[in-house]
C-alpha cells in the first residue's frame, strides 16, 4: 500500500494497525494537506445493511464540525477497498499516554474528561453514535487537547457469538453487548463505555486489571458488583466516583438517561468543587511529564564549546548597542514569538486562531508566530467574530471583544409570492428561513396585488424565536381593475363628508411611495395622492415620476361620470455596494452599522444616487466617502487599513510666504519639519503645525492614498510688530 494512490491521497506510511483496520499517513495531493486514511476489513461490510447504515452514519458525521472531534472527510471504495478518509491528529493515544507517563492526579483529568462529554454530547444531538468509546480511540493532540477517533466503527469480535473478545476491548463493553442483546440502545451504551473509560482515567486502572482472562472478565461484567474508584484511589472526590459509578450501572435504565444529563451532572461536580476549594481550574494536558533520566555527564571537549559559546554570547551583548543584534547573533539564538491575549464578553467563546482551536476565552498570553494572524470567536446564540491583524515580534498584545446577541427566526408568508420587506430591507424567498438576526425590535411589511397589506412590530429575544406566520387577507371591496400588472388595485373610496359632485369624471391617483409626480397626456397635476377631475371620457396617457425610482408610464380608460381608482407599486432604481475591509473593519452606510468587525466581502443593494460610507477600526481610526451608486452598477470599494500613504505637509502664512515648522501627528512632534514628507498609516490622523511666531493650526484628516495637506497659520500679534521690522521668511 505505501506509496499507493487512493482517489486523490497518496499513501506514505503505516500510523497503526487494529483488529479490524489499518491506519496510514497520506498526502492529500490537492490540498497539500497531511490526512489519516483508514483502511478497513472488507469482511466488516459483508452484510449490506450494515454497509448502508454505516454510510449514512458516515455521511452524518462528515457535516459534524467539533472542535473535539477527529474530522472525516469522506468514505470510499476502491477495488473492493474500503477507506475513511480524516482529520491526521498530531499526538499520543491516551492509553499510550498514560502506559508512557503513569498516572496523574484526578484534578488534572476534569479538562479531559470535560472535553470528552463535550465530543459525545455533540455526537449524539446528531444522530452519531460510538459504540467503542476507549482510551485507544483518544487522543491527546499535540497542544494537550482530546480527539475522539473511529465513531460508529464497532470492531467484529462485539458481534462474534463463538468466542469471547479480547479483554483490551472487553473491559470497556457494556453488559447488554457482551450478552449479543437484539436491540442495544445505542446512547446507552456510549454511556456505558464513557464511564469505565473515566474509571481507568482516576483510578489508573479499570476494575478488571487483576486477570487477563477473558472469561473471568466476562462473568464480573454480567454478575459482580465493581467497586467504587476511589476504593483504588482514595484522593477520588466522591461526587466524582458517583458519577462515574452511574455511568457504569449494569442495568441501562439505571444509567444516565443522555450524555446531556451526564455533562450536566460532571459540570455541577466541577461548580461545586471549585467554589469550595481554592483550586483553580487546570488547563488541558499542554505539557506533558518527562521520564526521569540518568543525569547527564560532559566530557572535556562539551566544557570547551560551552565556554566558547559563553564567549560569544557576552561579546554580543557588548556589541549589541553598537551593532544591530540580528546581524551579530546567528538565527538559530533568536527567538520569533508574540504573546497574544484574547477576550469576550461574555466569556466562554470558542477561539480558533489561524483555524485551529485553542480553547475557550479568555485566553491568556498565547505564544504565536508574529505576523498575520487571523482569529474567529464562537459562541452560541452570539453573533461570530472573524477578523485578522498583524503581530509583531516580541510583542504582546491584548483584544477584547464584546459579543453581538444573536436571534434565530423563520417567516412563513401567505401567498409565497408576497413582498417581503424586513427593516426596509425586501427579503428573496429563499432567505426567510433560518434568519441570523440582531435581538430587539423589528419591523415587516407584507404585500401582494389583491391583497390587504400588513405591517407588523415584533421584537426577537436571543436565542431560538417561533415561526413567524404571517396571512394576508384577500381585499374583497369594490375594486375597478387594470390590465397592467404594474398596476395595484385601490379600493373605491366612499364619499367624504362633504361629497363632490358625482356627475363629474376623473382619476384618483395614488402610489407606494406616494409624492410621485403626476403626468396625464403630457402635463404635470402634482403630487400623488391626488385626484384630477373633469377628464374627458377616453384613453388617456399618465406618467408617474419619483426620484430613485423607475418611471411608471402607462395608458388609462376613463368613464364617463365616474371616478377610476388607480395606485402604482413604484419599483426603486437600485444598484449595488461592495466593501471589503482589511484586516477588518466596521461599515456603516449612512449612518447605519450593517456590519460589525467585518473581514470578508460585504455585498448591499442601495437605491441610486449619493451614499456615505464610514469604514471603522477600533485601532487606526476611520475613513469617510461619498459613494455614488448607479442603477443597475456596481460600485466596489477595497480598504485596507494596514496600508500607508504619502502626505505631504506644507506651512503658509496669510501672505502666502512659506512657514517651517514643527509638525505634530496626533498630538506629537515627530521630529519632521514643513514642508515635510510623512509615511502614514491609512485612516483618521490629526496634523498640525507649531511655530514660536504662530497659532498652532490643527486638521483631522482621513488618509486613504497619497496627497498634500496645505496649512495656513495666523501670526501672534508680538510677532507681527518685528516682521515689520524685519520682512521675510520665517524660518525656525
Amino acid at each position: 500500500m505505501i506509496d499507493k494512490k487512493i482517489d486523490n491521497y497518496l499513501i506514505k506510511e503505516i500510523l497503526g494497525i487494529g483488529t479490524m483496520a489499518i491506519v496510514y499517513k497520506a498526502l492529500d495531493m490537492v490540498s497539500g494537506e497531511t490526512v489519516a486514511v483508514k483502511m478497513i476489513d472488507p469482511t466488516y461490510f459483508s452484510d449490506v445493511n450494515k454497509l448502508k447504515c454505516f454510510n449514512e452514519e458516515i455521511k452524518r458525521l462528515t457535516k459534524a464540525k467539533h472542535p473535539y472531534i477527529a474530522k472525516v472527510d469522506k468514505f470510499l471504495k476502491e477495488d473492493n477497498d474500503f477507506f475513511i478518509v480524516m482529520e491526521y491528529v498530531r499526538g499520543e493515544r491516551l492509553d499510550e499516554y498514560f502506559q508512557k507517563y503513569g498516572p496523574i492526579s484526578w484534578k488534572n483529568t476534569l479538562s479531559i474528561i470535560d472535553q470528552i462529554l463535550q465530543a459525545i454530547e455533540y455526537a449524539h444531538k446528531h444522530d452519531v453514535f460510538h459504540r467503542n468509546i476507549k482510551p485507544s480511540n483518544i487522543i491527546i493532540n499535540d497542544r494537550g487537547f482530546v480527539k475522539v477517533m473511529d465513531f460508529g466503527l464497532e470492531t467484529a469480535y462485539q458481534h462474534n457469538s463463538d468466542g469471547v473478545p479480547p479483554a483490551h476491548i472487553l473491559k470497556y463493553m457494556s453488559p447488554e453487548r457482551v450478552r449479543l442483546s437484539p436491540n442495544i440502545n445505542y446512547q446507552k451504551d456510549d454511556i456505558y463505555s464513557l464511564g469505565m473509560t473515566f474509571y481507568e482515567i482516576l483510578a489508573g486502572r479499570t476494575p478488571f486489571e487483576e486477570t487477563e482472562n477473558e472469561k473471568v472478565i466476562q462473568n464480573a461484567i454480567l454478575r459482580k458488583n465493581v467497586a467504587s474508584p476511589n476504593k483504588i484511589n482514595p484522593k477520588i472526590p466522591e461526587g466524582l466516583a458517583r458519577i462515574v459509578m452511574h455511568a457504569i450501572a449494569k442495568k441501562p435504565k439505571a444509567r444516565y438517561k443522555t450524555v446531556v444529563e451526564m455533562l450536566a451532572a460532571f459540570k455541577e461536580f466541577q461548580e461545586s468543587f471549585y467554589s469550595h476549594s481554592n483550586h483553580q481550574q487546570l488547563p488541558p494536558l499542554s505539557k506533558k511529564p518527562i521520564p526521569q533520566r540518568p543525569p547527564l555527564t560532559l566530557k572535556k571537549p562539551y566544557y570547551v564549546w560551552l565556554s566558547a559559546i559563553f564567549a560569544f554570547l557576552m561579546f554580543a551583548s557588548l556589541f549589541s548597542k553598537a551593532l544591530d543584534y540580528k546581524q551579530i547573533i546567528p538565527n538559530f539564538l533568536l527567538t520569533t514569538r508574540a504573546s497574544l491575549s484574547i477576550k469576550t464578553d461574555p466569556g466562554n467563546a470558542q477561539v480558533f486562531i489561524n483555524e485551529k482551536f485553542i480553547g475557550k476565552s479568555p485566553i491568556s498570553d498565547y505564544q504565536i508566530k508574529p505576523g498575520t494572524v487571523s482569529v474567529k470567536l464562537e459562541k452560541e446564540n452570539f453573533f461570530p467574530v472573524d477578523t485578522t491583524f498583524i503581530l509583531k515580534n516580541e510583542s504582546s498584545s491584548t483584544f477584547s471583544y464584546a459579543l453581538q446577541p444573536a436571534a434565530y427566526t423563520s417567516i412563513e408568508v401567505s401567498p409565497t409570492d408576497a413582498v417581503v420587506i424586513l427593516d426596509k430591507k425586501t427579503t428573496q424567498f429563499a432567505n426567510r428561513k433560518d434568519l441570523f438576526l440582531p435581538i430587539g425590535p423589528h419591523i415587516i411589511e407584507i404585500s401582494r396585488e389583491g391583497y390587504i397589506s400588513k405591517t407588523e412590530k415584533f421584537n426577537l429575544a436571543q436565542g431560538k424565536n417561533p415561526t413567524m406566520n404571517i396571512i394576508l387577507e384577500k381585499d374583497s371591496q369594490d375594486l375597478v381593475t387594470s390590465n397592467d400588472a404594474n398596476i395595484m388595485t385601490i379600493p373605491r373610496v366612499r364619499p367624504p363628508t362633504k361629497p363632490k359632485p358625482a356627475a363629474l369624471s376623473g382619476i384618483r391617483f395614488n402610489s407606494i411611495p406616494q409624492g410621485a409626480t403626476i403626468w396625464l397626456d403630457g402635463r404635470n397635476f402634482g403630487m400623488t395622492p391626488k385626484t384630477v377631475l373633469r377628464i374627458n371620457p377616453g384613453k388617456h396617457k399618465i406618467a408617474l415620476r419619483k426620484k430613485g425610482y423607475k418611471e411608471y408610464s402607462g395608458i388609462v380608460t376613463s368613464e364617463n361620470k365616474k371616478i377610476i381608482l388607480m395606485g402604482v407599486n413604484l419599483q426603486p432604481v437600485m444598484g449595488r455596494l461592495e466593501v471589503f475591509v482589511e484586516p477588518y473593519g466596521s461599515i456603516y452606510i449612512d449612518g447605519k452599522l450593517h456590519k460589525k468587525n467585518w473581514n470578508v466581502k460585504y455585498a448591499t443593494a442601495l437605491s441610486t444616487g449619493r451614499h456615505l460610507l464610514r469604514l471603522e477600526h477600533p485601532f487606526f481610526g476611520f475613513i469617510e466617502k461619498t459613494v455614488n451608486i448607479d442603477s443597475e452598477q456596481t460600485q466596489r470599494i477595497d480598504f485596507n487599513f494596514n496600508r500607508k500613504a504619502t502626505l505631504t505637509v506644507l506651512a503658509f502664512d496669510r501672505s502666502n510666504n512659506i512657514v517651517y515648522g514643527e509638525i505634530l501627528l496626533d498630538g506629537q512632534f515627530i521630529g519632521r519639519y514643513t514642508p515635510g514628507e510623512l509615511a502614514l498609516q491609512v485612516g483618521q490622523h490629526k496634523i498640525a503645525v507649531r511655530h514660536a511666531d504662530y497659532f498652532i493650526t490643527e486638521q483631522e484628516i482621513n488618509l486613504e492614498s497619497d496627497r498634500r495637506l496645505r496649512l495656513v497659520l495666523h501670526r501672534k500679534l508680538s510677532s507681527r510688530i518685528e516682521s515689520l521690522k524685519s520682512p521675510g521668511l520665517v524660518r525656525k
